[in-house]
């Protein structure tokens, strides 16, 4: 990536078709085919591969290692735990690691562009944040600067590069293991009705959790502060926690009290105690 590739519309999102179709196909699968293949074994299938992807994969892999560095673990299981975000279907990893940079970055400044802050509504926001892309600004900005370079890191590694390049690919072979062990109903539940709920879900939390809940911290010099959410902190494996994640960025455990349930955190501590994962920060 280069500040061109970022910056082809400076400061603003533009519309990604590519994003709309995937959304949008796995939707129609869903709709089309879900209450005719429901059956209690695909219900389970699409809770425990989403509980799986989502957990495992894209809260503890993708954002709290491979974004966050908040622990250290061998370079076979780092690409594991990425690999099974990826299984999310919500992006690769150097997209998502370049929307995550920028985001963060302009958020944790006193001023941001518009699609960074919450004073707009819902459906303005569904739009900007699931169906564009985001340039960040100008190349001399810090944010896209800071994007850049985590975005070279990840350029140097083969194997990130390929899974960037190939990352919807990957939903067909979980499909044909899923209709070997379970036939079409499988797939329809533990592919597309979890590819959309995962994408949605995950708008749906971010979205909350910048508008409502409470907050336990105050962060000068921000521009958006985020909340701490009790329904959707419980349900995002610890990701709702979000004032908690602002207000310390690289710790590992978002939930910091008691009745702040962190799955996310729990799989961190679990692998630590194993010796797969050391050097864990917690705030």
């Amino acid at each position: 990536m280069t500040p061109n590739d970022i910056n082809e519309d400076p400061g603003g999102p533009r519309w990604n078709p590519h994003k709309t179709l995937w959304l949008a196909g796995h939707l129609l699968v869903w709709s089309t085919l879900g209450l005719q293949t429901a059956s209690p074994g695909a219900l389970a299938v699409f809770a425990v591969v989403s509980g799986v992807t989502l957990c495992l994969g894209h809260s503890v892999g993708l954002h709290r290692g491979l974004i966050h560095r908040s622990y250290k673990t061998s370079r076979g299981l780092e690409r594991a735990l990425v690999y099974l975000g990826v299984l999310a279907g919500m992006g690769g990893p150097r997209g998502l690691m370049r929307m995550h940079t920028l985001r963060d970055v302009w958020q944790s400044s006193p001023n941001a562009p518009d699609y960074y802050r919450y004073d707009h509504g819902p459906l303005v926001d569904h739009l900007w944040y699931v169906h564009c892309e985001h340039s960040g600004g100008s190349p001399d900005d810090p944010a896209v600067q800071h994007a850049i370079a985590h975005d070279a890191e990840l350029a140097r590694d083969p194997f990130y590069r390929w899974l960037e390049r190939w990352w919807r690919w990957q939903q067909l072979p979980l499909a044909a293991l899923l209709f070997a062990g379970g036939g079409l109903g499988w797939v329809v539940w533990g592919v597309c009705a979890r590819v959309a709920v995962s994408i949605l879900g995950h708008w749906v939390v971010n979205y909350h959790v910048h508008t409502t809940g409470y907050r336990s911290h105050h962060i000068d010099g921000v521009c958006e502060q985020g909340y701490n959410s009790l329904i959707f902190g419980a349900v995002s494996f610890g990701e709702g926690w979000h004032n908690n994640h602002h207000a310390s960025p690289g710790s590992a455990r978002m939930g910091r009290l008691w009745w702040e349930l962190d799955l996310g955190y729990a799989c961190v501590w679990a692998l630590e105690r194993v010796g797969l994962v050391w050097d864990v920060q917690t705030a």
